[in-house]
């Protein structure tokens, strides 16, 4: 009998896009097998975040497809919206935050940020 045992740590996509780009990739490849991981990432981005954020640069996409590890900087979105035209105070609306984020550690920077400022 022959054990065969996978752990599997993927960036959360959606699984149709990445067969989609999986099937495009290996296209390429039967065409061109000397394609570099560079070129190849024209047709695999990178994850696909539940949360919406923003991957800043894409060394560390490049550094996880090569190697298997790869640190993958994101951001969330946020807004300013004017909150009284009269006295143009504004304040600043979280749109989005960064897959994984802890929310109660962010709201405690965020309260320990505006504490310090007004203080």
């Amino acid at each position: 009998m022959v054990l065969l045992g996978l752990r599997l740590a993927w960036q959360p996509t959606f699984l149709r896009i990445i067969f989609g780009e999986l099937v495009h990739v290996l296209s390429v490849l039967i065409h061109n097998p000397e394609a570099t991981l560079q070129e190849l990432l024209e047709y695999v981005p990178g994850p696909d975040f539940p949360t919406g954020e923003l991957i800043m640069g894409n060394l560390g996409i490049l550094e996880a497809y090569r190697t298997g590890k790869g640190r993958i900087v994101v951001r969330g979105k946020t807004d300013v919206e004017l909150l009284d035209s009269r006295t143009k105070r504004s304040a600043s609306i979280i749109k989005e935050i960064p897959y994984q984020t802890n929310k109660s550690a962010l709201v405690e920077k965020i309260a320990e940020l505006v504490e310090n400022k007004y203080s």
